[in-house]
């Protein structure tokens, strides 16, 4: 599974058709440039004129689930702990491969800091109710207390199952040290 493909969904389905019709008529900006062209926009017109002419039905309850689908899978709506994983383990990946460095050797994120960085954007997003920018800043005292204690309340997902589709890889993790209880 492709990373894009938990949010747009695979080509060819409900979601994905919603997806691009959305993304056609509502197009993000980033930096003041649209993301879609009036080429796609007019595609996206064309397909709707299309199916109203038609009257098809099926079109739009395919839309409709498509839409549901694309919902569940929003990122800023959804709670589900893959897009926090891929997020951070995104983050990491750059932050250890600038530009430069990406044509030489890549640096891979380690399984425990990428699962650290997870967990905390999945708790500083259901605090404040919006997915925070990376890096994350060190936060209030007060707040960096609730976030220590909603990370240790989080239900643990099983996140080599949530990594295995991805084909994601780590480096190795520096061995710790174990210290003995007294």
């Amino acid at each position: 599974m492709k990373p894009e493909e938990l949010t747009q969904g695979e080509i060819g389905s409900n979601q994905y058709l919603a997806y691009r019709i959305r993304s056609a008529l509502n197009p993000t900006e980033i930096f003041g440039i649209s993301t879609y062209s009036e080429e796609q926009f007019q595609e996206a017109i064309g397909v709707l004129a299309k199916a109203y002419r038609d009257y098809d039905l099926k079109f739009f309850r395919d839309q409709a689930d498509g839409l549901k689908k694309l919902h569940q899978s929003d990122p800023v709506t959804s709670l589900d702990p893959r897009f926090f994983f891929l997020r951070a383990y995104s983050f990491l990946y750059r932050t250890k491969n600038p530009v430069k460095k990406r044509k030489k050797e890549k640096t891979l994120p380690t399984w425990p800091e990428t699962i650290l960085l997870a967990k905390r954007i999945w708790v500083v997003k259901r605090i404040l109710q919006s997915i925070p920018d990376l890096p994350l800043p060190r936060y209030e005292p007060d707040l960096e207390e609730k976030i220590r204690r909603e990370i240790d309340l989080l239900v643990e997902p099983n996140w080599f199952r949530i990594a295995r589709p991805f084909g994601l890889k780590f480096s190795k993790a520096k061995p710790q040290l174990k210290r003995k209880n007294k």
